[in-house]
This record gives C-alpha cells, sequence and structure tokens, in this order.
C-alpha cells in the first residue's frame, strides 16, 4: 500500500510543473452573423478577431492560477469566462488568448489585468478594463472603451456613429471619420488625446483642457484662457456641423489633427 501511495504522489509532483506551464485552449462553437459574445478575464491578453465565418473559435494558453475556461450560451449569444482556482488572487497572469466571432458580432469585454485588442469587427463594441492598454482596430461605427490604467487607441475605417473612449490614467490615439449625426466623446483624466479626423469634417467641437494645451489643425475658434486657474477651452464648428465631438483632459493636452 505505502508504494501505492508514494508511487501517485511521485506522479502528481512530475505532473504539476506541466500543468503550470499554461494549458492549451482549442474550441469551436457555432455562432450566428449578427450574435454577441461577452468574454470575462481577470488577468491576461486578449485578442478578439472579426472573421467571415458563421462560427467561434477561441484559442490560447490559460495561466497557472486558472481552474477552467467556462464558455456558454448557444449561436445567438455566447458567454465566455476564464475562471480561477478558488481563493487565487490576480498575480502571474500567463492567460493567453485569441477569440475569432463572425464580422458582425457584437463583442462585450470586461478584464481586471492585461491588454485587449480587437480588429476585424464591425458590430458594436464595448470594453471594460481596470489596468491594460486597449487597442481597436477595424469598421465598427459604435464603441465604448473605459480603462483605468492604461491608453487607448482607437482606428476605425468606418464613419462612427456612437463613440465614448476614456481613461483616468493613459493617453488616448484616436482617428476615425463621423457619420452625419454622430456623438464621439474622448476623455483623458491624467493624459494626453490625440485624435486625427479628415479635412473635411463636419461638426461641433467643445475641446477643454485643465492643466495642458490645445492644438487645433482645422482652424476657427480661439482658445480661452481662465484668469486665475491654468484651464484652456475652445468651441468651433466646421461644416454644418451635423456630428459632436467633446474632447477633455484634465492633466493633459489636446490635439485636433487633420489626417
Amino acid at each position: 500500500m505505502r508504494r501505492v501511495v508514494m508511487a501517485l504522489a511521485l506522479a502528481c509532483f512530475v505532473l504539476l510543473p506541466a500543468a503550470a506551464a499554461g494549458r492549451p485552449v482549442d474550441e469551436t462553437h457555432p455562432m450566428t452573423a449578427g450574435g454577441s459574445i461577452g468574454i470575462e478575464l481577470v488577468s491576461g491578453n486578449l485578442r478578439v478577431i472579426g472573421w467571415d465565418r458563421a462560427e467561434m473559435k477561441i484559442t490560447g494558453t490559460l495561466g497557472d492560477e486558472v481552474e477552467k475556461l467556462d464558455v456558454s450560451g448557444d449561436g445567438n449569444a455566447w458567454h465566455v469566462e476564464v475562471v480561477l482556482v478558488r481563493g487565487k488572487h490576480i498575480r502571474g497572469g500567463g492567460t493567453e488568448l485569441e477569440v475569432r466571432v463572425p464580422v458582425e458580432s457584437a463583442v462585450e469585454v470586461e478584464t481586471v489585468s492585461g491588454g485587449v485588442s480587437t480588429e476585424g469587427t464591425r458590430g458594436a463594441l464595448d470594453v471594460e478594463a481596470v489596468s491594460g492598454e486597449v487597442v481597436v482596430s477595424g469598421a465598427l461605427d459604435t464603441a465604448r472603451i473605459s480603462v483605468v490604467s492604461g491608453n487607448v487607441k482607437f482606428r476605425s475605417d468606418r464613419p462612427v456613429k456612437s463613440v465614448q473612449l476614456r481613461t483616468v490614467s493613459g493617453n488616448v490615439d484616436a482617428s476615425a471619420s463621423l457619420a452625419k449625426s454622430a456623438r464621439v466623446e474622448v476623455e483623458a483624466f491624467s493624459g494626453d488625446v490625440d485624435f486625427a479626423l479628415p479635412s473635411d469634417v463636419s461638426a461641433e467641437f467643445r475641446v477643454s483642457t485643465f492643466s495642458g494645451n490645445i492644438k487645433n489643425d482645422f482652424g476657427g475658434g480661439e482658445v480661452k484662457k481662465s484668469d486665475h486657474v491654468p484651464s484652456r477651452s475652445l468651441s468651433f464648428t466646421t461644416g454644418s456641423g451635423d456630428a459632436r465631438v467633446s474632447v477633455s483632459s484634465f492633466s493633459g493636452s489636446v490635439r485636433l489633427v487633420k489626417r
């Protein structure tokens, strides 16, 4: 009996380092073209890619402290959660996931610590991150991105309709054209904002910063300075002013750039 127990103990000892090295993930599930997916990731990096197949494919590696990858739902709506081992905390990381979804899918992501990138999707995008950089590219017209500590990079090849980009501690670098009657809000509390727009953009702009500078490549309006605090503000309209654009930074500069 003692020999059996020792053999089992040795087997577990040998297997532990392999488990700690990370477990591979490779799953494929059917998904409709206009479906939705919600992804929850505590610690690690996530990449979401749009493709022309009617399926969702998840590949990558689970980190040391992950108990399982929980995938639930159906072809219209999926929920993907990286579940930590009970009692474990956010450290170590090691999870690296790539999720491919139909290009028109609506995507919602929540993460605590790690980077998020999306590319090639066209459906509505919603990302909430505590710590990590968020990088978005593709042809989407609706997005809401909120980060506590990290940079936001946003690129769209399609005129946007409704976009909110916010970071508390980090910079925002955005580039997009505007659909008629678009509503865009870009905000960095502690960081700079760079927003590139077409030279013929038609919008009403409201720009402000408390302790930074304002650079405007589109002309029009005058940067107003306060007599008592180092704040600056700028309001101007280009074209017929159909869209509304609000750009602000508390501790950083704002640059509106022609692309």
